[in-house]
């Protein structure tokens, strides 16, 4: 299986998506990001809002880590989505047509996820060094997110989360992958019994 977890930063991905690996048994592909920016040597990621054509350049690295590690696991859970590269391209203001044709050349290829799990704004972003801590920064990176994945809902499975409790959060998304008939009984089962202790899990 093939899941991706997509949304702002400072919203719960990574938490989630660490969650959601180990109940499945699947291998965790990591934020990419942050190793686009170890290998280009960005420390300050204000500097890609102020040069579109480094944005460009970073986003593209990006784009490439994000393919690069998800078509060497096969499957996975995967700590961001191709879409949310799109979204901070909008984020960065890159305006040159030519990286979003050459984007979406990569993205047709691309096999196609079972499931996007979509966690949307529901805390201020924490600071950790990277990320942007402007309230303002991540609405905009959602709001660009929200727009892509309602393009792409016709033919991708994407599921949005309600709850602020990452364990709630974890069985919303198991939940609805065995009604979606995405995990069969068997598994579903298996899950069940092994996060019995799991906080939010109802019944």
């Amino acid at each position: 299986m093939r899941i991706a977890i997509a949304g702002s930063h400072g919203t719960g991905k990574t938490t989630l998506a660490k969650m959601l690996a180990e109940a499945l048994g699947l291998p965790l592909l990591t934020e990419r990001a942050r190793e686009a920016a170890r290998q280009a040597g960005v420390s300050d990621l204000q500097v890609l809002l102020r040069d579109p054509e480094a944005a460009e350049r970073f986003q593209s690295l990006v784009l490439r880590l994000q393919v690069e590690g998800e078509d060497h696991l096969g499957k996975f859970v995967s700590d961001r989505s191709v879409y949310d590269v799109l979204a901070y391209g909008v984020f960065y203001r890159i305006e040159n047509s030519t990286w979003y044709r050459t984007a979406e050349e990569a993205l047709r290829k691309h096999p196609r996820y079972d499931a996007v799990v979509y966690v949307p704004v529901r805390f201020l972003p924490a600071e950790d060094g990277f990320r942007f801590v402007c309230p303002g920064c991540q609405l905009c990176v959602d709001l660009a997110l929200r727009e892509i994945l309602r393009m792409v809902g016709s033919h991708e499975q994407v599921i949005a989360v309600r709850g602020e409790v990452p364990g709630a959060r974890l069985w919303e998304v198991v939940d609805t992958l065995y009604l979606a008939g995405l995990l069969s009984a068997k598994e579903y089962g298996r899950i069940v019994a092994r996060s019995v202790n799991v906080v939010g899990r109802k019944g």
